[in-house]
């Protein structure tokens, strides 16, 4: 689902210009060439669509995502959480739904149902 989001437009939840009221990123434990992982963007770029920072989102990476050493994370929230969760969807799928309204992708299905049958 994630790289799914991915190829909707989606970006990584700890790229959001607000990310540092929510997460420490530890920049010494990152391997080298991989930081650019962690580039922050400005609301230009990354659109919150007025939803605050999600911690829970699949779109977050895991607290050892691309660590030199893997007994120390390379994020590390600012809040009890657990971050990089594969299992929920959180308001990733609000994200989803406000961007890809059911009506409009039924419309799409239709369209391709309607020129299947005409082949």
């Amino acid at each position: 689902m994630h790289e799914l989001m991915h190829s909707t437009g989606f970006w990584h939840e700890h790229s959001r210009g607000d990310r540092d009221d929510y997460i420490e990123v530890i920049w010494t434990n990152i391997r080298t060439g991989m930081k650019n992982n962690f580039d922050k963007y400005d609301w230009s770029t990354i659109q919150s669509l007025g939803v605050e920072y999600d911690l829970g989102s699949i779109m977050h990476y895991g607290p050892y995502a691309f660590a030199k050493d893997r007994s120390k994370p390379t994020i590390i929230p600012k809040r009890k959480s657990e971050i990089g969760q594969r299992r929920n969807y959180s308001v990733s799928i609000f994200f989803v739904r406000v961007l890809y309204p059911f009506n409009y992708m039924f419309t799409i299905a239709e369209r391709f149902e309607k020129n299947e049958h005409s082949l």
